[in-house]
């Protein structure tokens, strides 16, 4: 597969760029205040249990076919489009229809439809751009998702708060419909379809039983499983002690964890890229994403121990996510694609990763919970540090994925 690849048209580059700046990642965006909307409607806790799981299940349900139909289809953007008007319609339906099973269908389509679009936006990015450019293109795709991210959670938090939590829907649904405008600036003939996939010229693929049998991706994903075991439920179990002890300001301390977040988000991003672009490994990075999560759920311990609990410092140790999440975002597609080049199997392995982080933080939220039950709060988040902790083993045992150093290996045993 050819590694040099001529830079895109200005206008392909503005139109991902608009994409990934306006796709800010929907369950985040709409999830924290689905409950609150749901409930002002009369949904009971077991309704509103099953809506968040639909969108969940459905998502986690469609990673993996998701991953592979991207790295079949010639149609990248598309399933960019196509993605953005099922989002933008659930975003309607959930609005127009707050009954049960129209919600219920709307999130389960919602949790699809971001299933697609995150693999598609990726695999646009490597056919663009080509492998040598990954690194770089993609610190600027998920700085300008976080600068949207949290740019939508600003207003959402603001409209919310001022004309009424059904406006948020609409805000998500104009974003939706805009990154679907916005992919008719990128020309589909300077997207290498080879390219996209990770593969070898002609579409080669690699079987998937070779495919898992590789040592560096088990490890990869068994790491970013207990990364996100350790830190997906950490914001949960705060906000339920924040709705406790600060009811009626539950609304904007959420926004505001979330805006502090995304803001670090958009640094780390940018860091990150600048960090790759000088040399730094991809492990020592992931390495250092995780050690952000065990220190974050040792000052929410510290922090929810007593009595009472700080809006004001739950808002500022909720930045810590940002530091951790910023990193990963950019550092797990970039490891992708060193791991998958030349297998054809690239967007298939972005669908394992996001259904490695869903699965994660399904666990995260399972056993926070039954810590919380058994032990209480402070408890919880010391347990969901330690098993961060664990995966900081697992990155140990890895290899360094930047190609350079392959070649350079693969020099010195020759």
């Amino acid at each position: 597969m050819p590694e040099e690849k001529t830079q895109p048209s200005t206008s392909s580059r503005r139109g991902l760029d608009w994409i990934n700046f306006l796709a800010a990642d929907v369950q985040s965006g709409v999830g924290p205040y689905l409950t609150i909307f749901l409930t002002a409607h009369g949904w009971i806790a077991s309704w509103l249990g099953v809506a968040l799981a639909a969108s969940a299940a459905a998502s986690a349900l469609v990673q993996i076919p998701a991953g592979w139909a991207v790295d079949r289809l010639a149609c990248k953007r598309g399933l960019i489009v196509g993605s953005g008007a099922v989002i933008a319609v659930s975003c309607l339906v959930t609005v127009w229809w707050p009954d049960f099973w129209p919600v219920i269908f709307a999130q389960a389509a919602l949790g699809v439809a971001a299933a697609i679009l995150m693999p598609a936006i990726a695999a646009t990015t490597l056919g663009l751009v080509g492998p040598k450019a990954m690194a770089s293109r993609t610190s600027r795709n998920e700085t300008l998702n976080h600068a949207g991210s949290f740019l939508t959670a600003l207003i959402a938090g603001t409209i919310g708060q001022m004309f009424g939590l059904d406006w948020i829907f609409y805000l998500v649904c104009a974003a939706a419909i805009g990154s679907a405008v916005a992919t008719s600036a990128i020309r589909s003939n300077e997207i290498d379809q080879d390219m996209a996939s990770g593969g070898a010229a002609g579409g080669a693929k690699m079987p998937l039983d070779k495919l898992f049998h590789r040592p560096a991706l088990l490890l990869f994903l068994c790491t970013i499983f207990l990364f996100q075991c350790g830190n997906g439920g950490m914001l949960s179990l705060a906000s339920r002690e924040l709705a406790v002890v600060h009811p009626k300001q539950e609304t904007w301390l959420l926004t505001a964890c979330i805006l502090g977040a995304q803001a670090s988000m958009t640094g780390v991003a940018w860091l990150v890229g600048r960090g790759l672009h000088k040399g730094y490994g991809r492990r020592t990075i992931l390495l250092s994403a995780l050690l952000f999560v065990p220190l974050r759920g040792i000052l929410f311990a510290w922090a929810t121990y007593g009595d009472g609990i700080n809006g004001i410092t739950i808002v500022a140790i909720q930045m810590l996510d940002g530091f951790a999440t910023g990193a990963l975002s950019v550092v797990s597609t970039v490891m992708a694609a060193d791991i998958t080049r030349g297998t054809g199997r690239f967007n298939f392995t972005i669908g394992m990763v996001a259904l490695t982080i869903a699965a994660g933080s399904a666990g995260s939220n399972v056993i926070g919970g039954f810590v919380t039950q058994h032990w209480g709060v402070p408890y919880a988040f010391l347990v969901l540090a330690a098993i961060a902790m664990l995966g900081i083993g697992t990155v140990s045992g890895m290899a360094e994925t930047r190609p350079e150093e392959n070649e350079a290996a693969r020099k010195s045993a020759a």
